[in-house]
């Protein structure tokens, strides 16, 4: 109660058998054991437990209620006596009489309070007074504002979380920011979302000028912006904080906001330059999906007008996927038209833009060298290898311009150069030369942060150790790349080290345990569309079939391989038309 107790209430609170017992915050034991009771469970998953945690702040009263209404919307799933979350990052509105207790107390507060308490809410559930002085319709003079907030302090509706170097508070309940929030009419709420992400721009202008703002911050922009309806400033925004996580080498994460981005990017650079940013991307981690599309959406789009150099890296880029898709001879005939036209080019770019050509020759010499591999033509392979690596470090390349995120980089490009010489030199039984190759790709790797160019040359040095007979090295190899691979969603690495492990598994005679990982690197390769890896991987599992006397299996095995080879091929003859005709091939 806010205010002194009702007569009722008094008479009771003096009867000589009143017990008073003040129900205060539960320590985290207290509340888990409260929800397994309230549940009627004996384990709680952490996913749900932290979930019930954020929003209640421990107050035993919220706890049942919550609990009940995520119940009532079958938000909770319990099996063999464990309760868990059936989705994660819900957002479920609280009661009508939950809702009405707390909103009660909002409206005894003075109209002054109660405006600076809802203006609050729209800020998160933790604010920065300075922030809250900015954008306060009211505009209220300092000593006032921090009066209203110390009798939202002492009604424990919010607390002080921070005094230093600036005061910040905290709602102390995720429910009472709930219902704070929601109690603002929606025009009120959009216009002081505007706000408040103009006054992020404002704070932050030279970070994001230079393109060097944290991640924090884009996310609270893109956050903000959104709630206000400001969708074209939201995409610029997810459009900066996917250049800058790309820029950081976090697929993941400048995949999701480029997901963003596309939705209300319509102006044709920009949409094109999302794209191809994605694209690259996705042939970074080995993940092909949306490749197709992606490149025939470009295909589109520069077909009215684009300039020539966006234009080209879709082709390089469609050349990536064929060979993905295992076709190699069309590839190899891609690959040297585009060679002829990247140098008819040459004579138009100069500046950053002829630097970003001389990385694309690079980039294509360096496929051209791994579809001739495929190919078995390991001269001419080797010879393309050299000749990408002397491009990555020549004179023009260093002339690229990093006020946005390049689509290639010349020390991943020439990390996957050693990667390629490594491969020929391992695929000739060159031992010691390869593992000097795939370290001093490693090495490059590391240097740049490319946490898949690191997984790539380990998984290669895992290989070594294999042909060497190390084959608990070579495990532990494995097992480190699958660890990097699943944290970064590196699907090329995931299913390369999973192969490895099977690999191993059949050295040692277990071949049980090599086609349970194989299949498990099937599944990879086949969500991701990796068509060739697919191919290869049901080669794989034909040996081991073969190898247990389960000659059906094998053929079987076999059969799919050839299958999926003909089907991309098949797939190639059917888009060909549509692409030569859009100036793609």
């Amino acid at each position: 109660l806010d205010g002194p107790p009702p007569q009722p209430l008094a008479d009771l609170h003096s009867h000589a058998a009143c017990v008073r017992v003040t129900v205060g915050r539960l320590s985290q034991e207290e509340s888990l054991t409260m929800i397994r009771a309230q549940l009627g469970v004996s384990e709680v998953r952490d996913e749900l437990r932290q979930h019930v945690e954020r929003a209640t702040e421990g107050q035993p009263l919220f706890i049942k209620e919550y609990l009940r209404v995520l119940r009532q919307h079958n938000l909770i799933r319990i099996e063999d006596d464990t309760a868990s979350l059936v989705r994660s990052l819900v957002t479920v509105q609280v009661s009508n009489s939950a809702q009405g207790i707390i909103q009660a107390r909002v409206d005894r507060l003075d109209l002054a309070t109660r405006l600076t308490l809802k203006v609050a809410a729209v800020l998160g559930r933790s604010f920065p007074l300075r922030l809250l002085n900015t954008i306060h319709p009211a505009r209220p003079l300092p000593a006032a504002l921090r009066e209203q907030l110390d009798t939202l302090v002492a009604l424990q509706i919010i607390d002080l979380e921070l005094a230093d170097p600036e005061p910040v508070y905290r709602f102390k309940y995720g429910i009472t920011h709930e219902v704070a929030y929601t109690s603002l009419l929606f025009g009120q709420r959009r216009q002081l979302h505007g706000a408040v992400a103009t006054w992020y721009e404002w704070a932050y202008a030279e970070e994001l000028a230079a393109g060097t703002a944290a991640m924090a911050v884009y996310d609270v922009l893109i956050d903000h912006l959104g709630r206000a309806e400001e969708w074209e400033r939201q995409a610029t925004y997810c459009r900066m904080a996917a250049e800058r996580a790309a820029r950081q080498l976090s697929a993941s994460t400048a995949l999701r906001y480029i997901e963003q981005a596309l939705v209300f990017t319509r102006e044709r650079e920009a949409r094109i330059a999302m794209l191809l940013l994605r694209v690259a991307l996705n042939d970074r981690v080995g993940n092909y999906q949306t490749q197709e599309q992606d490149l025939e959406e470009l295909a589109l789009l520069a077909a009215r007008g684009a300039r020539a150099l966006p234009l080209r890296y879709a082709d390089y880029f469609r050349l990536r996927l064929l060979l993905a898709q295992g076709l190699a001879e069309p590839a190899l005939a891609e690959g040297e038209l585009l060679g002829r036209r990247l140098r008819r080019l040459e004579r138009q770019l100069e500046g950053p833009e002829r630097a970003e050509l001389t990385l694309l020759q690079s980039a294509v010499k360096e496929t051209i060298a791994a579809v001739r591999a495929a190919l078995g033509q390991r001269a001419h392979a080797r010879m393309a290898l050299r000749r990408a690596l002397a491009l990555c470090w020549s004179p023009t390349a260093e002339g690229l311009d990093r006020s946005r995120a390049p689509l290639l980089e010349p020390q991943i490009l020439a990390s996957r150069c050693l990667e390629g010489l490594g491969n020929l030199d391992l695929s000739e039984g060159r031992l010691e030369p390869a593992r000097t190759c795939y370290q001093q790709a490693l090495e490059l790797a590391r240097a740049v942060g490319d946490w898949c160019g690191e997984s790539r040359a380990r998984e290669r040095l895992g290989r070594v150790q294999l042909a060497e007979g190390d084959l608990q090295g070579a495990l532990a190899t494995a097992r480190a790349v699958l660890t990097t691979s699943n944290a970064v969603g590196d699907r090329r690495g995931q299913a390369l080290a999973l192969r490895q492990i099977a690999a191993i598994s059949a050295a040692r005679g277990d071949y049980v345990a090599a086609e349970r990982d194989a299949h498990y690197a099937l599944a990879i390769s086949a969500g991701a569309r990796a068509r060739a890896q697919e191919a290869e991987i049901w080669d794989e599992l034909a040996v081991y079939a073969e190898a247990q006397g389960l000659h059906e299996e094998a053929a079987a095995a076999r059969n799919e391989a050839r299958r999926l080879r003909s089907a991309a091929r098949l797939q190639l003859a059917t888009s060909a038309p549509q692409l030569a005709a859009q100036g793609m091939l």
